[in-house]
């Protein structure tokens, strides 16, 4: 990039690609033997949508983000979604309303890719599992995270990691042979918290796939995963603090769910009274009334509003450093979060910046 680059930096790539661009270089670099690739928004026109056919894709639940960018009905943002399916991979599905699978049912038969759904985390042979993440909706991502795991092992000639009964299961089909290394893709979508499979699968004859039996290191790995600041509570003398990054109306609703069922039980536990305070942050020009609406309900004391940086100076990194919003500008963000919270609330009783 040095050797190539103009006076004026113009043939740089942006930001984001070029984080791609060296994200694969170290791959490639230490030959990796899987990588699991997020895209950052959509998928079809993302630019981690590069790469040769992936060994599988998967595609969690659907929700309405980017919608400048994706569109604003589920069957555009569906379309986006399923661009990362190519011809020779495989891929799987969260459950989906019935708009979206019927999107992605077209695309993949565009392709010729084989569509599943994943079932119910309750469907696997028991003994039940265990999530080391909180909130039901991480249950329907803990059985698409196994059928791609699966199906990865099976697709690169890994099947002696499996059980002898699983060698041989359809999502084995078009099986090719591990070269350096392959890659997952998997497109960054919000969690869902229903646990059926969709009737919209049933309606648009989308195969359900298989429960499987789950190896311990499969087990294990359920168990033990840990994700910092997604359904997340630290524990500090006299404070308990809950974070999560939902930032749409669906995940908002889920982190609502989570936090009424942790926080009542703790709140039972101790003595005496408490108080709740909500630090709250929204970005990308998504609707502050939408995402607050779901946390009216959670016996909110306090709220306060700041922005992506409270500290600037120095000693700030780099990373945290976006030269496309002033200060001005995130201050006014800071206010409007604010401004919808006090109309939803009623008044401004209670709501700070930050």
């Amino acid at each position: 990039l040095v050797e190539t680059k103009t006076e004026d930096d113009s043939s740089l790539p942006a930001y984001f690609r070029f984080l791609n661009l060296m994200t694969f270089h170290v791959f490639l670099q230490e030959k990796v033997d899987v990588a699991i690739v997020e895209v950052g928004i959509g998928g079809r026109y993302d630019t981690t949508n590069i790469v040769p056919p992936p060994v599988v894709c998967g595609i969690a639940s659907l929700g309405y983000d980017h919608t400048a960018l994706l569109g604003k009905t589920l069957k555009e943002i569906a379309w986006h979604k399923a661009g990362i399916m190519k011809p020779g991979t495989v891929a799987f599905t969260a459950p989906q309303a019935e708009e979206g699978m019927a999107s992605l049912a077209e695309e993949a038969k565009k392709v010729q890719v084989p569509l599943e759904v994943c079932p119910p985390l309750q469907h696997y042979p028991p003994p039940a599992l265990e999530v080391g993440l909180a909130g039901d909706h991480q249950h329907v991502n803990a059985s698409l995270a196994l059928q791609l795991c699966r199906a990865w092992m099976q697709r690169t000639g890994r099947d002696a990691l499996l059980d002898s009964s699983q060698a041989t299961s359809p999502s084995n089909a078009g099986a090719r042979p591990m070269t350096e290394g392959h890659v997952t893709a998997a497109p960054s979508t919000e969690s869902s918290s229903d646990e059926g499979v969709s009737s919209a699968a049933e309606q648009l004859s989308v195969p359900v796939a298989s429960p499987f039996a789950i190896t311990p290191m499969m087990r294990q790995g359920l168990s033990r995963v840990r994700w910092p600041g997604r359904c997340d509570v630290v524990r500090l003398p006299r404070v308990t603090i809950y974070l999560d990054g939902a930032h749409t109306v669906r995940s908002s609703l889920a982190c609502s769910k989570w936090f009424k069922t942790v926080a009542e039980s703790e709140t039972r536990e101790k003595n005496g009274s408490t108080c709740r305070v909500m630090v709250f942050n929204a970005t990308g020009g998504r609707d502050p009334k939408s995402l607050l609406s779901p946390l009216m309900e959670l016996g909110i004391d306090a709220a306060a509003f700041c922005p992506n940086v409270t500290v600037t100076g120095p000693g700030t990194p780099v990373d945290m450093t976006n030269r496309m919003v002033t200060a001005d500008g995130a201050m006014s963000a800071c206010m409007r979060n604010r401004d919808a919270w006090s109309s939803l609330h009623g008044s401004t009783a209670g709501a700070v910046d930050a």
